[in-house]
């Protein structure tokens, strides 16, 4: 058996483990187990379904949380729960169901409920009970309260004796008010009055001292006449009682102290009666309307304007926005957090983003007054400026030295001429590259076509000219420019080639290796094997 379980009671159970039906140890973790097939058979009776329609769902190490519903454990006795699911090997589980008081007794803080209809008639006996068996020592405090006796149990029947009941035998404090039946609390009144009323003179009331001076009857008397007097100067009370009058004017002066009668629409006053950080409770200030204080365009503002502490401390003198207002409890919340927590008795001024912007408008003012004294009163100030233009000088003289620093250059640009001396050793059209010096090391231009150049000594070690591309043996009619013609060259020796043997396509690729430059095929002719032209 895997334990006991509440009569009448959901729970979750963990079923399993579901292992392997092939292994026998492995754990299965995607099993579908629905409903219809969770069986159960309550007390010896015939499986059926489970009733709670809920599939089982996979815990851990082929455990899964079969859910039962009341239904599912309604039934007093053997709770046996089995399934077979395809591909594992069969789970079964047995639970006792135990009655609630049972369970709770166990489980909880109910006790076992043991009646006295368990005791047969006559089974205890003066003869069964043993000498002192029942003793004031073994009987626990309490334990013949009046509240444990059922109405009627002890009455003058009961007391067959006047010696069955004296004096004597009631142990001091033994009656007290809460021990006295209402009705003969009532019986006591009523002889009460039927004595007093009966013989005046022979029943005495006894009576303490009023400021010192001990009190008759009469006395008595007059002084209750003199508090009617008093109190008619206080009229009929208001509410239940005095104590529910003064309560409500405390409520009053407490509501006149929030100022929460005072308002002008746009702004609020009141005394926090709790807060954090980022809210606080102005009870006079509840009831203002759902949507009040919290307005996107205009938004209202709190500002704690002194603490409760008398000294200054934060948050007085801080202001937040407003995002939420409570309506029931008066409680803000703020957007942004106070540096110490608000607290009972923090006066708070509630103020709408009209009001609140004022401070803001009047720093901005000082700030601009404080940088226009640099101007001065009607602009006189602006003198600095001109002072700070002294580089410059009057209507611009003081660019001057702008002037001489383009000393270079000249004025108007005469200056350029240093670029064109500095240029007359190449001359007009690349003359003057001839080397300065006459050692004859230096290059010239080999004849006046420009198309090659040659040592200008005479050493024979010339640079011969640049031959034509015909001297190549290249057509006259390649359109080709020779740097082109050498890119391509560099590119046939260095680059990769990529020769794809089942086809034999070839590809000329980039410096990169990212792209083709070239693409051709080679061809095998049997004897030989041809490479044809690229396409560039």
């Amino acid at each position: 058996m895997d334990g006991w379980l509440k009569q009448s009671t959901a729970i979750d159970l963990r079923i399993g483990p579901f292992l392997d039906e092939t292994t026998g140890k492995d754990a299965e973790a995607g099993l579908t187990v629905t409903q219809a097939e969770v069986r159960l058979s309550k007390a010896g009776g015939d499986f059926a379904q489970k009733n709670e329609a809920t599939s089982l769902v996979h815990d851990e190490l082929g455990y899964y949380i079969c859910k039962l519903d009341t239904d599912d454990t309604d039934t007093l006795g053997m709770l046996k729960l089995a399934v077979h699911e395809s591909g594992a090997l069969p789970v079964w589980h047995s639970w006792m169901v135990l009655p609630a008081n049972v369970w709770d007794s166990f489980f909880g803080a109910d006790a076992l409920q043991v009646h006295a209809v368990e005791i047969t008639a006559g089974l205890i006996t003066a003869t069964a009970l043993g000498a002192d068996c029942i003793t004031s020592a073994k009987i626990a405090d309490n334990a013949l309260a009046n509240e444990h006796f059922a109405d009627g149990a002890l009455t003058s029947t009961e007391i067959t004796s006047a010696a069955g009941c004296v004096v004597a035998s009631i142990a001091e404090n033994a009656i007290t008010g809460a021990a006295l039946h209402a009705d003969a609390c009532t019986k006591i009144i009523d002889d009460f009055e039927t004595q007093s009323q009966a013989d005046p003179t022979g029943f005495h009331v006894n009576v303490k001292e009023v400021n010192g001076t001990a009190q008759t009857a009469n006395d008595m008397s007059g002084d209750i006449d003199d508090i009617l007097t008093d109190t008619a100067e206080l009229g009929a009370a208001v509410g239940a009682s005095i104590s529910a009058d003064i309560a409500a004017v405390q409520t009053s002066a407490d509501a006149a102290a929030a100022w929460g009668s005072i308002n002008s629409g746009i702004v609020f006053r009141g005394l926090a009666t709790a807060g954090d950080t980022t809210h606080a409770t102005i009870g006079g200030l509840a009831g203002q309307g759902a949507g009040a204080f919290v307005d996107a365009t205009t938004p209202w503002y709190l500002y704690v304007f002194r603490d409760a502490g008398g000294v200054g401390g934060a948050p007085q003198g801080e202001t937040r926005t407003v995002s939420a207002y409570n309506n029931a409890t008066g409680e803000f919340t703020v957007s942004a957090v106070f540096t110490e927590a608000i607290a009972a008795g923090d006066d708070i001024i509630i103020m709408s983003g009209r009001i609140a912007a004022i401070p803001e408008i009047k720093a901005v003012v000082d700030d601009i007054l404080i940088d226009t004294a640099e101007i001065g009163a009607a602009g006189v100030g602006l003198t600095a400026i001109t002072d700070d233009t002294s580089q410059i000088g009057a209507l611009g003289v003081g660019l001057t030295a702008i002037t001489d620093d383009t000393s270079q250059i000249g004025a108007l640009g005469v200056g350029l001429t240093a670029i064109t001396d500095d240029t007359s050793q190449i001359g007009a059209a690349g003359v003057g590259l001839t080397e300065a010096g006459g050692d004859g090391d230096h290059l010239t231009e080999a004849g006046g076509d420009g198309d090659h150049l040659v040592e200008a000594g005479g050493t024979g070690d010339q640079f011969t000219a640049i031959p034509e591309s015909s001297s190549f043996g290249i057509a006259s009619a390649l359109t080709l420019d020779f740097g082109t013609l050498l890119e391509r060259l560099y590119q046939m020796v260095n680059n990769k080639m990529i020769v794809t043997e089942a086809s034999g396509d070839v590809a000329l690729r980039n410096l990169a290796d990212n792209a083709d430059v070239a693409t051709g095929n080679v061809q095998d002719l049997g004897a030989t094997t041809q490479r044809n032209a690229l396409s560039w």
